[in-house]
Parts: C-alpha cells; sequence; structure tokens
C-alpha cells in the first residue's frame, strides 16, 4: 500500500476588477489526490518541485494553474478530484497556501505556506482523525526540515531545465554542478547561425549576481555566444562571436550594439527561469 495523500490548494490575496473599479476576491480551491509519496519528505519534495515549475511569479498564485504543476511533478500520481472530501484511508493531508502579496498582480511573487495532518486512523471520521504534523509555515521552511538538501537543489535545476526546454532551448545539465548550458543548435534549413548561453548560478541570491529584480541575484556567471554555422567547435570559441558575457561584474555587453534579437531574449529568458 503506498503512502496516499491529498493536497488542498487555496488561493489567498488574489483580487479581481468587475470593470467598474470594484475589487473582489477570488476564493478558488482545488483538492488533489495521490495515492503515494504521502510522506511529509516526498510530499513537500513534491510541492518544492512545483514551485520551482511554476517560476515564482504570478502564476504562483493561482490554484488551477498551481495544480498543473503540482501534478506535472508526478505524472499519473496527482489527480484532480471532483469535491473537497477526504478518503477516509489517507496517511496525510496537506493544505497549501497560496499567498499574493500584491493582489496578483503580474509581477506578484506569491508565497506558499503548508499545513500537515496525519490520520491517526482512531476513530470513524477521517476529521476527527486528523492530528497536526506541521502548523502553517512557509513551504521552504518545511522543505529545508524534511528533505534532503543535495535532492532539493537536484529538483530544482531539472525543474529549471524543463522550463526551457518548454520555451524551445536545448539544455545540458548536470546534477552535481553550478552549471548550465541553454542553446539554439545552428539552422541546417536556412544556415542561420544559434546562440548559446553558459551560466552558473547559485542556490541563494548573493551580491554578485545580476540584479533582475530588487532582492534576486542567482546568476553569476553569463555568457552569451552566437554558434556559427556551419558549426565547428574550434570555431565556436572565438572572442567575436561573444555578445554578453557577466563574471560577477559586466564585462561585454554587445546586445543592443548587434541589435541581436535572439541573444536578448535568451538572456531575458535566462534571467526569468534561472533567478
Amino acid at each position: 500500500m503506498g503512502t496516499r495523500m491529498q493536497v488542498k490548494i487555496s488561493q489567498e490575496g488574489l483580487t479581481c476588477s468587475d470593470g467598474e473599479g470594484n475589487r473582489f476576491h477570488l476564493l478558488d480551491e482545488v483538492m488533489l489526490y495521490n495515492h503515494d509519496h504521502g510522506a511529509p519528505e516526498e510530499a513537500l519534495a513534491k510541492l518544492a518541485e512545483a514551485f520551482y515549475l511554476s517560476g515564482g511569479n504570478y502564476k504562483a498564485g493561482r490554484s488551477g494553474k498551481v495544480a498543473s504543476f503540482l501534478c506535472a511533478t508526478d505524472p499519473g500520481g496527482f489527480e484532480p478530484m471532483s469535491d473537497m472530501g477526504l478518503n477516509p484511508d489517507l496517511n496525510f493531508v496537506y493544505n497549501l497556501f497560496l499567498v499574493n502579496v500584491n493582489g496578483g498582480s503580474m509581477d506578484d511573487r506569491p508565497r506558499w505556506d503548508v499545513e500537515v495532518y496525519r490520520n491517526t486512523f482512531e476513530k470513524e471520521h477521517i476529521k476527527d482523525n486528523l492530528a497536526v504534523v506541521e502548523v502553517r509555515a512557509p513551504l521552504e521552511t518545511l522543505a529545508e526540515k524534511y528533505c534532503d538538501p543535495n535532492n532539493l537543489w537536484e529538483t530544482y535545476k531539472r525543474a529549471k531545465a524543463t522550463r526551457f526546454i518548454q520555451h524551445g532551448f536545448c539544455v545540458d545539465w548536470d546534477p552535481t554542478t553550478h552549471w548550465m548550458k541553454v542553446y539554439k543548435k545552428p539552422n541546417s534549413i536556412n544556415h542561420a547561425p544559434g546562440i548559446e548561453a553558459q551560466v552558473r548560478f547559485d542556490k541563494k541570491p548573493n551580491k554578485y549576481g545580476i540584479n533582475y529584480d530588487e532582492d534576486i541575484g542567482r546568476v553569476n556567471i553569463l555568457q552569451i555566444r552566437e554558434l556559427p554555422y556551419p558549426y565547428s567547435e574550434q570555431e565556436s570559441h572565438r572572442e567575436d562571436l561573444v555578445i554578453f558575457n557577466y563574471d560577477n561584474f559586466l564585462k561585454v555587453d554587445r546586445i543592443y550594439e548587434l541589435k541581436h534579437a535572439e541573444a536578448a531574449i535568451l538572456k531575458a529568458k535566462v534571467l526569468e527561469v534561472l533567478n
């Protein structure tokens, strides 16, 4: 038998306008069931991976979108329920709160809080059997308490690589390092050059990172270069192909000078995804 769980996803602080300037709150809830991975060390890792997949932007504050991110962490495992009731044979229940700190605006960066309950199976009705395992606390705090930090770091990188692939890029990454290569190969049909970013990023923002936002700077090395057509490994390392280079501080930025749209798009996407 698996360690069964349900995850109740609730959005908070999300407001909308009725078109006449009157704002109202949206109270939207989704319930997911999973027959396995219910123990806190596994379930909280799934929640963390879902947050990484969301990008931490405004989409992380919408319960329906978050349900899709959570399902993506375990295809065939998580499934939506038709009501908000609890199955009597559950082992754990997780209440996931999506806290929209700026009303759910497009520049919002929601916080995820979690409550954890365990089914004691002592009484007839499950609601009478729920024992508190963890009171409401930030997901990051609980994930650090229950999950292996190395596994969380690998999960973070895998989720970010997935996001790049979803945006049409190729990705090379290693679970053991801080490096990632994001690229598009030269086009053999129209002979167009490719584009490549070599990126080093840290687990936490730091003073050497590129400040994409006021409190964010995980990317501390970012080199973007054009990949020539026809491609050769030797030719690809020519200095004149470097379009942007940041190594703890800005060294080269020729994006505007060259009017290089592909480099500008890749730079923005790297900072959006990895920061």
